[in-house]
């Protein structure tokens, strides 16, 4: 249950991690979040991730700030933006500080994500394939 005082449910959803074992790529699932309804900053109601570990002190699970991306039936992966689109605790902010791990940190996630990549200026988007430059330093007369 994401909340006892509105008896908003959900439905457990695991996360996946790759791992090795033996020298084998092994799939393993945990228990990690609930998904349910949220309304965004807009008005728009979405499937959002609640943290399965984490309440607030209502007793209410906490929301995990991620876009849900559909990947395959039933799988999605979570994107975390700059974007003020969330509702939280009265207040519009960003999903960023919700990330985890280190492909969120990486270059392909900056640039492609999150259109942002520093030191190198945008020059092509067709919405399929971005083309980045480095940007030119300012030469000291």
């Amino acid at each position: 249950m994401i909340s006892p005082i509105t008896k908003k449910e959900g439905l457990i959803a695991y996360a996946g991690k790759i791992g090795l074992v033996r020298n084998e790529d092994v799939l393993r699932f945990k228990k990690t979040y609930c998904v349910g309804k949220t309304l965004l900053a807009n008005g728009q109601e979405v499937l959002a991730t609640y943290y399965l570990d984490r309440k607030n002190e209502r007793g209410e699970l906490i929301l995990n700030k991620a876009i849900l991306l559909p990947i395959a039936e039933n799988v999605y992966h979570l994107l975390y933006t700059k974007d003020a689109i969330w509702l939280y605790n009265g207040s519009v902010t960003h999903g960023y500080n919700d990330r985890k791990g280190r492909f969120y940190e990486s270059v392909l996630y900056k640039a492609f994500i999150l259109n942002e990549l520093e030191g190198w200026e945008k020059i092509f988007d067709n919405g399929y394939v971005k083309i980045y430059k480095r940007k030119e330093e300012k030469k000291k007369d």
